[in-house]
């Protein structure tokens, strides 16, 4: 639910930059862009970026240079992804195995008595000391 809500927040965000960013903000998201950027588009298809200037172009060439590309929104929307995930799982798996162990053996310790210990048992026996025997 929480992350929904902030997803819608992001898509609010976005359509506002895109409808009328300030320069302020508009320097902030194209330098957080270009590092997701180059983790993103690297790998994938090195066609995306020499696309990604084309598109640029055209975007400053067709007004003030106010809107937000389609890569750039794609870039966005992984980059707050990523970081809506390590928000809400900040631990990797091994460290998510550890914490269950260290868990469970608490309860354990937890759920058992300490109680008293059991008394020692005591036995007699009968000895005859008889010459003989």
């Amino acid at each position: 639910d929480d992350a929904h809500q902030a997803l819608q927040q992001l898509r609010m965000l976005q359509q506002k930059l895109s409808q009328n960013p300030s320069p302020d903000a508009q320097s902030g998201a194209g330098d957080g862009g270009d590092n997701a950027a180059s983790d993103s588009t690297q790998q994938p298809n090195q066609s995306g970026q020499a696309n990604a200037p084309a598109a640029n172009q055209a975007a400053n060439a067709g007004g003030d240079g106010q809107i937000i590309s389609q890569d750039d929104a794609e870039v966005i929307d992984k980059k707050a992804f990523k970081d809506m995930t390590r928000n809400l799982y900040p631990l990797n798996p091994e460290q998510v195995v550890k914490l269950k162990q260290i868990y469970e053996t608490s309860e354990y310790a937890k759920a058992s008595t300490a109680g008293t210990p059991p008394k020692p048992t005591a036995t007699s026996q009968y000895v005859n000391l008889s010459p003989g025997s």
